[in-house]
């Protein structure tokens, strides 16, 4: 879906990609986050949030799934997993959830709105 990185300072981070690669910005400032997107369709965008207790700094990357709460408790059942965000909706956006696999690394899950 998209990679996300969570950030001590956003607005600098932000900041520092925007002149970068000159991608345009989609700005959420109630949930102090923003999608970078590069505008020529190609690629995938570049999140970026603050860091909260629980979400330190670092990168995630999002999973499109059809069915977030499942995917959540087969990952309850695995050794070595943490579900660092449960999940929770968005409106208009989605639900999401975050883990972090047996080695420590990051993932999100999205599901899409439905019709």
């Amino acid at each position: 879906m998209h990679s996300e990185l969570i950030a001590q300072n956003p607005a600098a981070l932000r900041r520092f990609y925007v002149d970068l690669f000159g991608w345009d910005e989609e700005d959420y400032p109630e949930a102090q986050y923003t999608i970078l997107r590069h505008g020529d369709g190609a690629g995938i965008d570049l999140a970026i949030g603050a860091a909260m207790p629980g979400l330190k700094a670092g990168p995630t990357t999002y999973v499109s799934v059809d069915d977030v709460d499942a995917y959540v408790a087969k990952l309850q059942r695995i050794p070595g997993v943490s579900i660092i965000q449960a999940p929770y909706d968005i409106e208009g956006m989605g639900r999401f959830a975050v883990f972090t696999d047996p080695e420590g690394n990051r993932i999100g899950l999205w599901q899409l709105p439905r019709a």
